[in-house]
């Protein structure tokens, strides 16, 4: 992908966002593995805001249109590994608050937390069968892949904004293990939980799945 491709990709996305959104960044990195980044100033939005329900809607709306960008622009997508649109805090403006912790529970499971401990240890080995190497760059990036050669990557982990994705095959393997409402209220916690046994002295703000192969 060329600069003027991802500029006019950029351009794009903002264009979408009718002025909601501070700047649009697109990335890619060192595996080919293009990244997104929606920036919004957060200390203009308090936290019930209606722009956290965008990841829904309007996101879906974002994905289709990366999609048709590439076909009119000639651009072979499978070349790269797509990991995901997300929000994020703007890191280029002093803000008033820190960035979100998503990890943390909110009111809609909180009513689960005690539920997790009940099977978090007997869970978190499953990894194990997984996860067969890793790489790390001098920037702190992290990837863990399911083959001893780094081809087929299942976690990446990106140290500026200290967000942790993985890959959607992990919750088709762990409904194997789990119910899948199970999974759908516990599984970014099972994912937390194993980076973090992994990399103890590594920050993790976000957690969420994505097409990283």
């Amino acid at each position: 992908m060329t600069d003027k491709q991802k500029d006019g990709l950029e351009r794009l996305i903002l264009s979408m966002g009718k002025g909601l959104f501070d700047e649009v960044k697109l990335t890619i990195d060192e595996y080919d593995q293009l990244d997104i980044g929606i920036y919004v100033d957060w200390q203009y939005f308090p936290k019930n805001h209606g722009v956290y329900k965008l990841k829904n809607s309007f996101l879906n709306k974002v994905h289709d249109a990366i999609d048709t960008y590439f076909k009119l622009s000639g651009i072979n997508k499978d070349e790269y590994m797509f990991n995901t649109v997300n929000i994020k805090n703007n890191f280029n403006k002093i803000t008033t608050e820190e960035p979100l912790n998503e990890i943390e529970r909110d009111w809609r499971d909180k009513e689960y937390t005690d539920e997790y401990p009940k099977f978090r240890d007997r869970m978190l080995p499953v990894f194990n069968n997984l996860v067969k190497s890793y790489g790390e760059d001098d920037k702190g990036n992290i990837v863990l892949f399911n083959d001893d050669e780094g081809n087929k990557p299942l976690f990446n982990y990106r140290s500026i904004p200290k967000e942790l994705y993985y890959d959607n095959s992990i919750s088709q393997y762990f409904t194997d293990y789990l119910p899948y409402y199970m999974w759908a209220r516990h599984g970014k916690y099972l994912v937390y939980d194993y980076f973090k046994s992994q990399f103890p002295d590594v920050e993790v703000k976000y957690v969420a799945s994505a097409n990283i192969r």
